[in-house]
């Protein structure tokens, strides 16, 4: 009781590690090994051709992971310090366009109010998930 495990993974790395081996004797003298095996998540966001279907999800090497299957309680851009389901998208600091965020299933919504077309600035997504740790994520997309 009390042991953990922590794993801390090369920066960019997602996906499946290999099995590491552990043992444990137990107080009689019985020892026991098993094989452990996790998979390290990374947050990312899913790019529609229109922006109208962008999809904040985690990533397992070149795999998907659904929001809901990573075990997320809920998805919010953040602004001044505080969470947000709609927010102002700018590129080089004028609003260009609005985003809006559905914090169940981490849709995002982007509408273009101007006739601007190239990068837009950062925005961070915070990721709440049920263990009470809170994931960062950029969102960029591009007019």
């Amino acid at each position: 009781m009390g042991n953990a495990i922590n794993v801390v993974p090369a920066k960019q790395f997602s996906g499946k590690v290999a099995p590491v081996k552990l043992s444990v004797t137990t107080v009689n003298g019985d020892r026991h090994t098993v094989d452990y095996v996790t998979t390290i998540l990374k947050p990312a966001i899913n790019y529609s051709a229109d922006h109208q279907k962008d999809q904040v999800v985690f990533r397992a090497g070149n795999t998907d992971v659904s929001l809901k299957k990573a075990n997320v309680q809920q998805v919010f851009f953040a602004k001044d310090g505080s969470n947000t389901t709609i927010i102002n998208v700018t590129a080089n600091g004028q609003t260009v366009g609005e985003a809006q965020i559905d914090p169940a299933t981490g849709k995002i919504n982007l509408a273009q109010l101007s006739g601007y077309t190239g990068q837009l600035d950062e925005i961070t997504v915070l990721i709440y998930l049920k263990d009470n740790q809170v994931v960062k994520c950029s969102y960029q997309p591009v007019f």
